[in-house]
């Protein structure tokens, strides 16, 4: 996966000025396709990646509206995220579902700002404290309280595929 080098890009775009001299509303067209299609293929492998994060329980890489790594000034690591954010909720008691969790994450400006689909990783992060780190029990369909750090509950252990994932991290 080799990605184009400014010159060779450039290069590209002069041929094909010269070859569209007569419509070059038709290079800027080719172009703005050209654009379109490496943008999702850049934002498909941004979700990979903070996919990964996730499962390594790491907070997703901040992404500009733009869709590029955000520059700038560093990103806020005092506001909890993902796992932590739902530790910290879960933590002043009560039975929780992903939706009411998303709900009080963003009443308290800690919901996730990379996802189209903010549940998807509050319910990857749930699963994660209840599989995999032990800290949440399932009481009822879609329902989780928090039972504290290492607990043993009455779950099924996590599917054999976890200990791929979660290899090299901590308990």
């Amino acid at each position: 996966m080799d990605a184009p080098t400014a010159h060779h890009t450039l290069t590209e775009a002069l041929e094909a000025i010269r070859a569209n001299s007569e419509n070059p509303r038709a290079a800027i067209a080719d172009f703005e396709a050209k654009a379109e299609r490496l943008q999702a293929e850049a934002n498909a492998l941004r979700q990979i990646a903070n996919g990964m994060r996730g499962l390594l329980g790491e907070p997703p890489a901040e992404v500009s509206s733009a869709g590029a790594q955000a520059s700038g000034p560093p990103v806020d690591r005092t506001r909890p995220e993902g796992m932590e954010a739902i530790r910290r909720i879960m933590k002043d008691g009560g039975v929780w579902t992903s939706r009411q969790l998303l709900d009080e994450m963003k009443k308290r400006g800690w919901e996730s700002k990379g996802s189209p689909n903010p549940i998807r990783p509050t319910e990857a992060a749930i699963n994660r404290l209840w599989k995999v780190k032990r800290e949440i029990e399932r009481v009822g369909r879609g329902e989780y309280r928090y039972i504290g750090t290492g607990a043993q509950t009455q779950t099924s252990p996590p599917p054999p595929e976890f200990a791929l994932l979660t290899a090299g991290t901590e308990p």
